[in-house]
């Protein structure tokens, strides 16, 4: 009778590899083990990468039926994040198979910059003003104030839009009024807070038979 003819298995560790784009390199260990008393060597190859990403076999062919090649990929910045799937084949004596190796792609996080704040010279107590700083693609910033109140949006994560974010503030009890805004990107890194010092003036009062209509506007008492 005919006996089971030779082979090999071939196998993956990790089955898995993430790496973020322009960063370090991952690593899987590709094995090759006889079956059946195989001492063929075995070619290996490996497909799947996508553009941009480069990915390499420390070894091209085992000898013997048995040992290792360690497989690696790197992704320059230009590679598109997400996931793909990488093929490692290996074939000799008359056998042939593949593993699948699963690669994430992400992209770094940019630092965090300190935000430069732009806001009126000069602020009355009472009154409403605007604060905004540039917003880049993928930050957040959060606000605080002193001798003041934000009131919009509420609380300190301000507006974004048209490439800028703010928030809108009321002038408190004469200051000096500190207004501090934070950079914060999508690994969690926060920049030191970017600061500007307002002066309040206090707003005049109105003359007897007169009152504030609540813009700053002295109207006669009806």
């Amino acid at each position: 009778p005919t006996g089971t003819p030779p082979d090999f298995s071939l196998s993956a560790n990790p089955t898995s590899i993430s790496i973020t784009a322009g960063g370090s390199s991952g690593t899987s260990t590709i094995s090759v083990a006889p079956l059946n008393g195989f001492n063929s060597n075995t070619a290996l190859s490996v497909s799947g990468a996508p553009t941009g990403a480069v990915a390499t076999l420390s070894l091209s062919s085992i000898p013997g039926g048995s040992g290792s090649s360690t497989l690696s990929i790197f992704a320059s910045p230009s590679v598109a994040p997400g996931n793909y799937a990488i093929t490692v084949s290996g074939a000799g004596g008359g056998s042939s198979h593949s593993v699948l190796i699963a690669l994430s792609i992400t992209h770094a996080s940019p630092p965090p910059i300190t935000p430069v704040i732009t806001a009126p010279s000069t602020v009355t107590s009472g009154k409403s003003y605007f604060a905004t700083v540039q917003a880049r693609s993928g930050m957040t910033y959060s606000w605080t104030i002193t001798d003041g109140t934000i009131t919009s949006p509420g609380g300190t994560a301000g507006v974004t839009t048209g490439g800028t974010n703010s928030i809108s503030f009321t002038a408190g009890s004469p200051g000096p009024l500190t207004i501090s805004a934070t950079e914060t990107n999508g690994a969690g890194d926060s920049s030191a807070p970017g600061n500007i010092t307002i002066p309040v003036a206090t707003q005049p009062g109105c003359p007897p038979g007169f009152i504030d209509n609540g813009g700053g506007v002295c109207i006669p008492v009806a």
